[in-house]
């Protein structure tokens, strides 16, 4: 969401005024991968991997489903 970034939790969604490569450049590199331009995720919150086409469908712990881009495809594999 241009200068700001909305983060989920468990429990709550909160919008924070920082851009996300900002924000993200204080996360654990080990923890948290940047699998689309618009979406971060963390690792160990990942339940299952899809493939759907050349794209990657992470299914989250949650019941999210968070689509990569092909770049984020071939980071994560």
């Amino acid at each position: 969401d241009d200068d700001y970034t909305n983060i989920y939790t468990k429990d709550s969604k909160y919008l924070v005024g920082t851009n996300l490569k900002d924000f993200t450049a204080k996360f654990n590199a080990d923890k948290f991968l940047r699998i689309h331009r618009s979406a971060v995720v963390n690792l160990d919150h990942i339940e299952r991997i899809e493939e759907d086409d050349r794209r990657l469908i992470l299914y989250m712990k949650n019941g999210d489903e968070v689509k990569t881009s092909r770049s984020g495809s071939q980071i994560l594999k």
